[in-house]
């Protein structure tokens, strides 16, 4: 190609016979459709490439694309219903509209760093290994992760529009919250078939309903978080809850979390109402070494457990007049 071609325009190399392209350094944008439907099984970008149109791989073969450092935007469907499985991004500003909704793309890797936005339904209806979103990222908009499999996402404190619904009906395995986010909003991660999460120690509010329906195994709580009113309601698969000393868990966090079985407790945990209403015989396990005597913890500890664990150097005879067991 020549070297003083700035632009792809639209259906360029649409229906294309060969397999193989190398565009020269030069060219800036790649207009919608330019490889629609084509033989092109690999193609080498250049250094100087900005954007990708809408449903540039719609049709072609291609399966692994990797854009360079000037890279800043992948527009609206620019991969939807694409082959592409891998994609190596060392530069990207943002990902538009449905980018990626329903398409075959497997790895994504992005660059350590980058001011990143991610629009609604970008990454809908894909099954991807691994996203570790890049410090930097900023805005998340709605339903972006809409019922999208991961096995790993990992999401920076950069963050800073932070809206409800992100996630509603994905299947991940290992979410990690990176330290430095200090709030969940209400609906965040609800809906969602989690395994594991990881919560930072900064983290300082967890919204209404921020985890209503997940479907992890356990859940720790920071020091020193705010618990909202059925944040982890009908989490039905949640066998073991810790809570951090200072925290504040207000009416129905847990309820309707019916197969938990764990539960840790630190001193100086505020309750405001009942918490964990639906939950019965939970191995309770108290860290602190003196008794509680708020009422509202008393009755909550009372409801879900007919003995409890505490350290050796517990002081008291019983805990709530709850028996107690001292462990190592």
């Amino acid at each position: 190609m020549s070297s003083t071609i700035e632009t792809i325009n639209e259906y360029a190399f649409s229906h294309c016979a060969m397999t193989n392209l190398t565009i020269i350094n030069y060219c800036t944008t790649i207009s919608n459709n330019a490889f629609a439907n084509s033989n092109l099984r690999n193609i080498t970008f250049p250094d100087s490439l900005v954007s990708i149109g809408s449903l540039v791989f719609v049709g072609c073969p291609c399966e692994n694309i990797t854009f360079y450092s000037k890279f800043k935007i992948i527009n609206k469907n620019a991969l939807t219903n694409s082959s592409v499985k891998y994609l190596y991004l060392h530069s990207i500003e943002l990902i538009e509209e449905e980018a990626f909704y329903n398409s075959s793309i497997h790895v994504v890797q992005f660059p350590e760093s980058a001011n990143l936005s991610i629009k609604r339904y970008a990454f809908s209806y894909c099954d991807i290994d691994e996203i570790i979103l890049p410090h930097g990222t900023e805005n998340i908009a709605r339903f972006a992760f809409r019922e999208t499999q991961m096995n790993t996402l990992s999401i920076p404190s950069t963050l800073k529009n932070i809206v409800n619904w992100t996630f509603a009906g994905c299947q991940v395995k290992n979410l990690i919250i990176r330290e430095g986010i200090t709030e969940i909003p209400e609906f965040y991660f609800s809906l969602n078939d989690f395994v594991h999460v990881t919560l930072p120690s900064t983290l300082k509010s967890i919204g209404r309903y921020a985890f209503m329906w997940s479907w992890m195994n356990e859940i720790s709580i920071p020091a020193g978080c705010n618990v909202s009113n059925n944040a982890f309601k009908n989490c039905e698969k949640l066998k073991n809850i810790t809570i951090g000393a200072n925290c504040i868990i207000n009416k129905d966090a847990f309820i309707l979390c019916n197969n938990t079985e764990n539960i840790i407790v630190s001193e100086n945990i505020t309750y405001t109402d009942m918490v964990f209403l639906g939950m019965k015989n939970v191995s309770l396990t108290y860290t602190g070494v003196q008794d509680v005597t708020d009422t509202n913890a008393t009755l909550n500890y009372q409801q879900i457990a007919t003995n409890v664990n505490v350290p050796q150097n517990y002081e008291n005879d019983t805990f709530c007049t709850i028996p107690i067991t001292k462990k190592d």
